[in-house]
């Protein structure tokens, strides 16, 4: 048995902070974690768009590609809920023509991630816990057989492991050890959150701690700039927080340490686009 951590009901859902309002114009409710750090979900998603602009002249930026870079990743890092908090929905352009009003540059930075392959489109009950989707992986090992997943989480392992590459890579750049290398591998692919055994809650074995372990070891220079992504406060605190014991085969575990690294979806893609923007 491991000690997972509750980050709220399947079903919460709530609404934004002011900055994501201002940012993104959202007037809807989202996933409760998100909505929790949807004021740095927000400032993330002027940085990607900012950098993907900043490839262009800006007289060559029209206002139709300012609001296509900004729009696609507002609804990437905001997926809706519906009224009743039954259904989460991912609502992304169309993602052949995005960004066409932009130059080639920004247009093919945009589009280089891939990343509407990875993340679904359309609607996905809350209550509903499925396998995770591994299709792909390369880096990652398996998840547990039991291990089950939010279905609006399900295409969390395949981003991962691009995350995994991308900071494999990032970590090279960086000439970090092997050994810290592997620990941020870890730390990335067993950042899955998980449902709970009896599937009302949805959970992680990550806390404050188990973070900072994950981030000490980075040479300084990749650890300032993977500190304005990874805050690590935002997650449970071992002391304060009340653990919930889970099977060994429905959680996930971090290699030979025994301990569990786990980040919410939202962590896990900013890490990704800022590796790939390095």
């Amino acid at each position: 048995m491991v000690n997972a951590f509750s980050l709220g009901p399947l079903n919460f859902c709530g609404d934004v902070l002011a900055s994501a309002k201002s940012i993104c114009g959202i007037n809807y409710k989202t996933p409760g974690m998100i909505a929790k750090f949807s004021n740095l979900l927000a400032n993330d998603v002027q940085t990607f768009t900012n950098t993907a602009l900043n490839l262009a002249p800006a007289s060559q930026i029209k206002t139709s590609c300012r609001a296509d870079i900004k729009n696609f990743y507002c609804r990437l890092f905001f997926p809706s809920c519906n009224a009743a908090s039954e259904l989460i929905s991912y609502n992304l352009p169309n993602c052949t023509t995005y960004g066409l009003s932009c130059p080639k540059k920004v247009y093919d930075r945009a589009h280089a991630l891939n990343l509407c392959k990875v993340v679904p489109n359309g609607s996905f009950r809350t209550d509903v816990c499925v396998k995770p989707s591994t299709e792909g992986t390369t880096i990652c090992p398996k998840p547990p057989s039991k291990l089950l997943v939010p279905q609006w989480l399900k295409h969390e392992d395949r981003l991962n492991d691009r995350s995994a590459q991308g900071i494999t890579s990032a970590l090279k750049f960086y000439n970090a050890s092997t050994s810290c290398t592997k620990r941020m591998q870890q730390f990335v692919c067993g950042s899955q959150l998980f449902c709970s055994p009896d599937k009302t809650q949805l959970l992680t074995t990550a806390t404050q701690r188990t973070c900072m372990n994950a981030l000490k070891c980075l040479p300084v220079k990749a650890k300032l700039a993977l500190d304005k992504f990874f805050d690590c406060s935002l997650l449970p605190h071992e002391n304060t927080s009340t653990p919930i014991r889970v099977p060994n085969d429905a959680a996930l575990i971090s290699g030979t340490s025994q301990l569990c690294y786990r980040l919410s979806t939202i962590w896990v893609l900013v890490t990704y686009l800022f590796l790939r923007f390095l």
